[in-house]
């Protein structure tokens, strides 16, 4: 046996479905509520048909918390919608479980790792200790959503304040985490300044509070913590009007702008109105394409035409979208009755 290996061992029958719900822990209450704590670099992933799912080797490079550095574990990634999908070389903050003595997991449906950047929300928590498990924390992050995808966005102002309106300020870091420790205990409002070229898209709260639009109010017991995260999107308009060739308006045809080089079926949507008109909201900036369809009965099928702008049925030319710049007045003029 490997000197310092752990075995996740499976003791009952793997799930094949997820459904995962009910409130999700803050860096600080994951510290609090796993019995190890690490960053970890993946070592190797192999299949494994007992679990119907993949062991994973995992090696500790920093502790925190339960285990020791250049500890080996063997951890089972089961097969079904909750799997991590933890990939060779990778390396993430760890929280696992613990079953047996020696024998840790990794738990479905909280936070069981996350990003290890070193700059990241995670890190910022754990490389204040002790310090930062004495006291209170606010934390979160600011980020751009593209699809799944969350790019971090620094130097935000976030803002917390409390009953008595006093205003406790940060800003986000180079990975878009913030961090804000030692507040008295009690409610508090928590919103960030708005950086130009953006607007909001929503908000989600971990611990006890409620997220809206652009803001979020928590209540922070003593020594405990909560975490706001704001998601933006990109403040842009693509906005024109569709007609046929004598400049009649032309409704229900869906707008599509397709990114260059992805995916054609992807991007973002929008159906023209009775005047023609149509407008698509919060592009991510980039070139694209803009295509224009409409389904049209054919006996008794349906045929799906397609044209590109800025109206033809092969050839296409790509529309630049810049932040916080309205790409508006695109003449879009279609051989159609």
């Amino acid at each position: 046996m490997i000197k310092g290996l752990v075995v996740w061992l499976v003791t009952a029958a793997p799930l094949l479905g997820c459904s995962c719900g009910g409130p999700w822990p803050t860096v600080k209450s994951a510290w609090q509520e796993a019995p190890a704590v690490f960053v970890g670099t993946v070592v190797s992933v192999r299949p494994d048909d007992s679990i119907h799912g993949v062991q994973v080797r995992v090696r500790v490079d920093e502790a925190f918390k339960g285990v020791t550095k250049g500890q080996l574990m063997d951890l089972a990634d089961g097969g079904n919608d909750c799997s991590l999908g933890l990939k060779a070389a990778e390396r993430h903050v760890f929280y696992l479980e613990i079953g047996k003595p020696g024998q840790y997991y990794l738990q479905l449906c909280t936070r069981t790792i996350d990003s290890a950047e070193p700059s990241g929300e995670a890190l910022l928590f754990l490389h204040g200790l002790p310090g930062s498990a004495a006291a209170t924390v606010i934390s979160g992050t600011v980020g751009l959503m593209d699809g799944a995808t969350e790019t971090g966005l620094p130097g935000v102002t976030v803002e917390a304040s409390g009953r008595n309106q006093i205003v406790h300020r940060t800003l986000t870091n180079r990975s878009g985490a913030y961090q804000i420790v030692g507040l008295p205990p009690g409610d508090y409002t928590v919103q960030m300044k708005m950086p130009p070229g953006f607007a909001a898209d929503y908000v989600s709260t971990y611990g006890i509070g409620k997220g809206g639009k652009d803001r979020a109010t928590i209540q922070l017991p003593a020594k405990g913590s909560a975490s706001v995260n704001f998601f933006l999107s990109e403040d842009t308009i693509v906005a024109g009007k569709v007609t046929n060739m004598n400049g009649t308006p032309l409704q229900g045809f869906c707008m599509q702008l397709i990114r260059l080089k992805s995916d054609p079926d992807s991007g973002s949507h929008s159906c023209t109105k009775e005047d023609g008109s149509f407008e698509i909201k919060n592009v991510r900036s980039g070139r694209y394409y803009l295509r224009a369809k409409i389904e049209v009965p054919v006996n008794r099928y349906s045929q799906q035409i397609v044209f590109y702008y800025p109206g033809d049925m092969k050839f296409a030319t790509a529309i630049t979208v810049q932040r916080g710049v309205p790409t508006t007045g695109l003449s879009f003029r279609v051989p159609f009755r």
